[in-house]
């Protein structure tokens, strides 16, 4: 048979569970809300599922990847004309480029 203080104990532990996963759904929920929330062109008036959301959060990263190593690759191809237009310029004053 169980005690009253055993009893009191498990429901005590049950409730301290609880808090914990109810505190931790809210962080998610709020982690969740703020990466939404950095995402263009949100058309608030439909509601997403949350994999949707999180879907939409991971094309838009690997766009702006995309974008990011495209512009790398425009800046070193400006900076390899623009070094070549140096040393042409530097060199027509000696001889034809």
């Amino acid at each position: 048979m169980e005690s009253s203080s055993s009893r009191s104990n498990i429901s005590s532990t049950k409730t301290e569970r609880k808090i914990v996963e109810k505190n931790r759904r809210n962080q998610m929920k709020t982690l969740y809300s703020n990466l939404n929330s950095l995402l263009p062109n949100r058309n608030f008036k439909e509601a997403q599922t949350l994999p949707d959301q999180i879907d939409e959060a991971i094309n838009y990263i690997k766009r702006l990847e995309e974008k990011l190593e495209k512009s790398r690759e425009k800046r070193e191809s400006l900076k390899r004309s623009r070094n070549r237009t140096h040393a042409c310029t530097f060199r027509s004053y000696t001889t034809n480029c």
